[in-house]
């Protein structure tokens, strides 16, 4: 992922050859480049000739905390590694920003849970993940994400929808992660919360357009403060957004391929 400095450990073994230490060993990185750099990892482990043992990781991360184990790593064929991520009071816009996500989804709030993983040298495999704002906060969508430029204009209650996810104030907020098919991230969202509009809004219908059965055939402004109980079904290309987080850390390295510290870096 990036260069780590600042790492300090004491190892204590129990045999050279075959080579082991002891159990609950500890190692401490002051930080982890990469598009949103890890911060204070702390390790604890023990390792021999045959295997690793990650018995708990933590680190400071996208403006909150992650923590992992225990895992457990076959050195002789390390296809597959499986655990658990617990995330405490994470700040998503910061990983929008740093994704190709960044000029249509705005989240302000922070999230916790956990996501169990299955990682392979093909892909990240996420399996009955849940995450939860931690209080209230603000989800703007733009209807971009969802409709292409030449679709026919949306009527009044497909507009609603749109309009709800441009400007929603929320209470409360869940989101269940799945992987599907084809590398993509299946999520299922719950939000309660209003319409919140940055300027006030009222929906004004002609009394013909009511008449004449035409009045739901064309967009309403959604009154402001309108409650919102949504539950949306959505996916996104999973591998798809781990490459543009890569690309963007790539982005970021100097000619040496090290972090590049002049105007214009991404932190």
């Amino acid at each position: 992922m990036g260069r780590a400095h600042g790492l300090k450990t004491t190892l204590a073994l129990v045999s050279l050859m075959p080579f082991k230490t002891a159990d609950n060993q500890r190692a401490t990185i002051s930080h982890v480049d990469w598009t949103l750099p890890f911060s204070q990892v702390d390790l604890r482990f023990s390792l021999d000739s045959q295997r690793a043992k990650l018995e708990a990781l933590a680190a400071d991360w996208a403006q909150g905390h992650v923590a992992l184990g225990p895992v457990t790593i076959n050195l002789a064929a390390p296809s597959t590694i499986s655990g658990t991520a617990r995330l405490s009071s994470i700040a998503p816009d910061s990983l929008i920003t740093a994704s190709n996500l960044e000029n249509r989804v705005k989240l302000a709030g922070k999230v916790s849970g956990s996501i169990p993983f299955a990682a392979t040298p093909e892909d990240i495999r996420i399996t009955d993940g849940h995450l939860a704002a931690d209080g209230p906060g603000r989800l703007s969508v733009n209807r971009s994400l969802w409709v292409q430029e030449s679709a026919a204009a949306p009527n009044a209650v497909q507009d609603f929808a749109y309009q709800a996810l441009e400007n929603l104030a929320f209470d409360q907020l869940s989101a269940d992660l799945n992987s599907v098919a084809n590398g993509r991230l299946q999520i299922l969202f719950h939000i309660k919360g209003h319409s919140d509009p940055p300027r006030p809004q009222t929906a004004e219908v002609a009394i013909s357009d009511i008449f004449n059965g035409t009045a739901l055939q064309k967009p309403i402004p959604l009154p402001s403060g309108t409650p919102i109980d949504l539950t949306l079904d959505t996916s996104l290309n999973f591998d798809e957004l781990l490459k543009s987080y890569a690309n963007a850390w790539s982005m970021s390295l100097g000619p040496a391929g090290q972090p590049d510290s002049g105007a214009g870096a991404k932190p």
